[in-house]
């Protein structure tokens, strides 16, 4: 079976269908200056995906419905039964495909079917009950980002490989009491932390509190606030190990991840957004098919690690895939202003494609309240990026109905 398909500038509605169909031949039909940038990209993603599909395709620079549809009917003569995917593209294109199903319908085994991306199952577009399925296509990040001509650089996942949410339990709930207050105190924890021994097997640190404080600005004030956050990290569970004699400390985190998450003050936003979206399963089984953490990404897909060549580079917090649609997540358990918006959609559409969802978390945003904020409300509504004001409040039922509402 031949899928035929009108090339869009959009990659996934070039490569979605046969994804889903897994036919012996795809065929696009398009401008061949665009053709020939493209298809080297998708035959490298149907071999990484396992896919013994051809790859073919069919130039035209013809721009009225006759000529095109004469070049369909050859398509079809050759290369029958096919389906017309007609899940975007050129108008001419799919007007033409049209025209060559109703003149060749009788004669020749044809239909015409669309996507729907939201299930990852072609439609009946024809009306004939009859729809060529398979299953639904799903995409990793790596593959997603690639496929729009980037790179990943690297990702920051792996403390969280193993771990559930409710391992940030004993951290969350110091942080949902106070925001602000958690971003200073673990400003100051690192500052002391920078100065101590540590173990890396064993997350395990030790200092001398009068050596670690010297040269410190606030250092008593300083001091004070890190033995208070270390008792209180100690008594939720998150230290395994606390001994404070005298003037020296020595402590050990229960685990790499909790270390993680208290090594700048938004990594224990990032990770729980992580966790939270692994572990949504609305109907038993996990939504997302992958995630990553701290995706850093280059535009154009060539990394130079020469500091003499200029790339164009992009961190995103969290990217997760549902099926073959990405959800870009910015997290800020802080300030936020309007170039993060800027920053979130630009990428999301660069990197993502034209289908990509957009998130920005912030655990204590009160933008009703003010101009400003009403205007960045807007502006999020305008990017078609969904915000979540104070994901702080949130619990695991709060969390679902978060993904829930952006992918309904």
């Amino acid at each position: 079976m031949t899928l035929i398909e009108s090339f869009d500038r959009s990659p996934l509605q070039n490569i979605a269908g046969c994804l889903a169909i897994r036919p012996d031949t795809l065929i696009l039909v398009g401008k061949k200056a665009e053709l020939d940038k493209s298809a080297a990209h998708y035959r490298a993603l149907l071999e990484k995906k396992g896919l013994k599909t051809a790859l073919l395709t069919a130039p035209t620079e013809a721009e009225n419905v006759e000529q095109v549809a004469q070049l369909l009917e050859q398509l079809v003569k050759k290369h029958s039964p096919c389906i017309f995917d007609i899940f975007g593209g050129n108008e001419v294109v799919l007007t033409a495909a049209g025209v060559v199903y109703q003149k060749m319908k009788g004669d020749y085994p044809i239909s015409l079917q669309q996507m729907d991306l939201q299930r990852g199952l072609p439609l009946d577009a024809d009306g004939d009950g009859m729809v060529r399925q398979g299953a639904a296509p799903q995409l990793t990040v790596k593959e997603t980002i690639e496929l729009n001509g980037g790179a990943i650089i690297s990702e920051k996942s792996d403390a969280a490989e193993g771990f559930a949410a409710a391992e940030l339990n004993p951290l969350w709930s110091m942080m949902k009491k106070d925001p602000n207050r958690w971003n200073k105190a673990v400003g100051i924890l690192n500052e002391f932390e920078k100065r101590a021994g540590r173990d890396r097997s064993t997350e395990e640190f030790k200092l001398e509190l009068g050596a670690a404080a010297a040269g410190m600005s606030n250092a008593e004030e300083k001091r004070k606030t890190y033995l208070g956050l270390l008792e209180k990290l100690y008594l939720r569970g998150a230290l395994s190990m606390l001994q404070m004699d005298g003037n020296r400390v020595r402590y050990r985190y229960k685990n790499k991840l909790l270390r993680r998450c208290t090594k700048t003050a938004g990594n224990l936003l990032e990770y729980k957004t992580l966790l939270e979206a692994r572990e949504y399963a609305p109907q038993g089984e996990p939504f997302f098919n992958d995630s990553l953490l701290g995706v850093m990404m280059d535009w154009d897909g060539v990394v130079h690690w020469e500091r003499s060549k200029f790339d164009t580079k992009n961190e995103i917090d969290v990217i997760a895939m549902h099926g073959v649609v990405p959800l870009f997540i910015s997290c800020k358990n802080g300030a936020v202003d309007e170039e993060e918006l800027y920053k979130l959609h630009t990428v999301a559409a660069t990197l993502g494609g034209e289908f990509a969802k957009k998130l920005l978390i912030t655990t204590d945003f009160d933008g009703d309240h003010t101009a400003s904020g009403r205007a960045f409300l807007r502006r999020a509504e305008d990017m078609g990026i969904y915000l979540e004001p104070h994901a702080a409040q949130l619990d695991q039922a709060g969390w679902a109905q978060l993904f829930e509402r952006i992918f309904s």
